[in-house]
């Protein structure tokens, strides 16, 4: 607890979660960034995109100074969103007709200023070390010209997304099992009360980490939901994910390094470390080399996500679409960082581990999975034992979410296993889970 928190009042929910849990030992505060893919239908290019998550660590003793060191940076603000002030939102009028001109919206705040944002990070670099900042990164999202299936498929990447930094803070050592997460606003919602609100908005990250806990991936988490305007120390992941954008979309290393910030990246689905990110200076390839040339990426025998997502891209090239080595838009340049990043990542064979943790964290088979498993259950015959027996039923609710025109049903997999018609599949000794 510190002064700001206090200011909150007791009747604030957030307060009174920060009593409810003040035994935790150290808390990630959880942002997010991502660049859709994206096709200009005037230049006929294929952009891949990305999504992100970034978690700032903070040490319970080191907690209350921190929280007050980042508003206490320009004088004693109130709220900070770093791209506002990117923009210079600070110099702009509110356009709300309603908005009072001595009171404006807490986006047009006279501090979101360009000028602002060394000096936060700076402070964000003054309060953390090595380990401290940690971002995971998913360069495994397909184009879909359909905004709803865009939708779709980036939730899908934002789960992968929280299972990476979820499974990656809960098996360190030392653990992180408390994380507050951003309470994200869905205008859609204005109909609801605000306690409503959050509950719809937040429901897809909750479904998300009850699975992962439910299949033992990762241990029970205490999941707090709050706003920037309560805890300054969103701030800080909201700087950290920021400045990693602009390193993975622009390859410019100013922002982390003048701040003297020291992030580890993730890959989100393997969950090794990309240092390629971290080398200095960062390694040139020329951007007119094909990307997506044959044999460039290796899978560990399964029909894994990363497969079938680069697949789409592969097959786009083959047909005459150009696809350009990053999200940027204006230079193939400024691509560097993330194409070094990637394809460190994807040089790294995924194991049927981390297959089984993405899949749980989807909520769904991807549709390479789904006929595996279809396969498996149809040409099955020998007996199997309930633990095996449970890990099918729940594969089949993964594989029931997959959206593809065949699901198997899960009274089809009790009915089988009654006739003793499964064979027993091969078990993943980390989870106890079906190999996909």
């Amino acid at each position: 607890m510190s002064k700001f928190i206090e200011a909150l009042g007791r009747k604030n929910e957030y307060f009174q979660q920060l009593q409810e849990h003040s035994d935790a030992e150290r808390i990630a505060f959880i942002d997010e960034t991502f660049v859709d893919p994206s096709y200009d239908k005037k230049t006929g290019i294929l952009r891949p995109g990305y999504y992100s998550i970034a978690a700032v660590v903070v040490e319970a003793d080191d907690i209350a100074k921190f929280r007050e060191d980042l508003p206490a940076t320009l004088g004693g603000i109130n709220y900070w969103h770093t791209t506002d002030a990117f923009n210079d939102r600070g110099l702009e009028k509110d356009p709300n007709p309603n908005a009072d001109p001595e009171n404006p919206s807490r986006k047009y705040s006279p501090w979101h200023l360009r000028r602002n944002i060394r000096p936060m990070l700076n402070t964000l670099g003054r309060n953390t070390k090595d380990g401290q900042n940690i971002v995971t990164l998913n360069f495994n999202i397909p184009y879909a010209k359909d905004p709803a299936e865009r939708q779709r498929l980036r939730d899908a990447a934002r789960a992968e997304a929280i299972t990476a930094i979820t499974t990656h803070l809960t098996h360190a050592d030392p653990p992180t099992t408390t994380f507050v997460f951003e309470k994200v606003r869905d205008e859609k919602q204005d109909g609801k009360d605000d306690n409503q609100k959050g509950k719809d908005d937040n429901q897809k990250d909750i479904d998300t980490l009850n699975r992962l806990e439910k299949a033992g991936i990762i241990p029970p988490i205490t999941k707090i939901f709050a706003h920037p305007t309560d805890e300054p120390l969103l701030w800080a992941a909201d700087l950290l994910a920021w400045a990693s954008r602009h390193l993975v979309n622009e390859t410019n290393l100013s922002w982390l390094d003048n701040a003297k910030i020291k992030a580890r990246f993730l890959d989100s689905h393997v969950q090794t470390e990309l240092n390629a990110l971290n080398v200095r200076p960062l390694n040139q390839p020329s951007p007119r080399i094909k990307l997506y040339a044959e044999g460039t990426y290796r899978e560990a025998g399964t029909p894994g996500t990363r497969t079938e997502v680069e697949a789409t891209y592969r097959a786009a090239e083959a047909n005459g679409t150009p696809v350009w080595a990053g999200p940027d838009k204006k230079s193939d340049r400024k691509n560097i960082a993330y194409r070094n990043a990637k394809d460190e990542a994807m040089g790294t064979p995924m194991p049927a581990e981390k297959e089984f943790e993405l899949a749980v964290g989807r909520g769904y088979l991807t549709e390479g999975q789904a006929e595996k498993f279809d396969a498996e259950v149809a040409t099955s015959s020998e007996q199997m034992d309930s633990k095996t027996q449970k890990f099918l039923e729940f594969f089949a609710a993964l594989r029931k979410g997959t959206g593809t025109k065949t699901p198997v049903k899960p009274e089809q997999i009790q009915q089988a296993a009654a006739q003793q018609q499964v064979h027993r599949p091969q078990m993943n000794q980390s989870h106890g889970g079906v190999e996909l």
